[in-house]
């Protein structure tokens, strides 16, 4: 049980009632001892964490998938892609800044171990939160592709506060562009030719067909190959073929 120790202070003395003297039972006080610190009256408080980019899109989700925790929206980044950057909403009153803590994980469990974490000084707010933008394009640099979850630790000496970052990350290889084109020469027939930009960085492979259900490989495009591959080619259709469909997998 607590009691005052006078109506000023606002300090409790602990104690179970009071303890008992050894002669005639007699009670005493002495048991009675008011506590020296009280909790911190500034604390880091975490408001917001949302990873801003480079793209961020909605998943197709149910209620239910949301009612199980399942992130709604994903942060896409490819690894040419503009640097991946997250927007911090906090308020942290008093003078002394703040440590906040960035870390990548495989899971929503920071407990179980992190892949990588980053750190950086956060300056005091005043009385109001304040929105500031991170680039943490220095987190998990070189990553695979797959998905991720980020989250946010605000530290002070006093406390700390624990923010999970509601979209996913998915990290995707990068994807080269196709264009089809029919072209008609003078006094010649038409022919279709396939233009095909930014090669240098992935493996893919050129495919057509007829009927969207079977599909032949035109070409196979791989820059560790010993000759390499140009940043952009153009591939002639053979006429013939039958082919109306084309499509460019990447393979990483």
């Amino acid at each position: 049980m607590f009691e005052p120790v006078d109506g000023a202070s606002g300090f409790p003395r602990q104690g179970l009632n009071q303890s008992w003297g050894s002669v005639l039972g007699i009670p005493s006080g002495s048991n009675r001892a008011p506590l020296t610190d009280r909790l911190p009256e500034v604390r880091p408080n975490l408001l917001g964490f949302h990873l801003a980019g480079p793209t961020i899109q909605d998943m197709a989700s149910s209620p239910l998938d949301f009612a199980h925790g399942a992130p709604l929206r994903e942060a896409v980044m490819t690894p040419d892609s503009a640097p991946l950057k997250a927007r911090l909403v906090y308020l942290l009153e008093g003078t002394d800044p703040a440590t906040l803590t960035v870390s990548l994980d495989l899971d929503a469990n920071p407990l179980n171990g992190t892949l990588d974490r980053i750190q950086f000084s956060i300056p005091p707010t005043g009385s109001q939160p304040r929105d500031i933008e991170i680039d943490l394009s220095a987190l998990g640099q070189g990553l695979d592709r797959g998905r991720y979850r980020i989250g946010a630790s605000l530290e002070t000496q006093w406390m700390t506060r624990d923010y999970l970052a509601p979209e996913r990350l998915r990290v995707v290889p990068h994807v080269p562009s196709l264009e089809v084109f029919v072209v008609e020469p003078a006094g010649g027939a038409p022919r279709v030719e396939l233009v095909i930009q930014d090669l240098s960085r992935t493996r893919s492979r050129l495919e057509g067909s007829a009927d969207l259900q079977t599909w032949v490989v035109l070409r196979e495009l791989d820059p560790n190959s010993a000759g390499g591959i140009p940043r952009s080619l153009r591939h002639d259709v053979v006429p013939g073929e039958g082919l109306l469909y084309f499509r460019l997998r990447t393979l990483d």
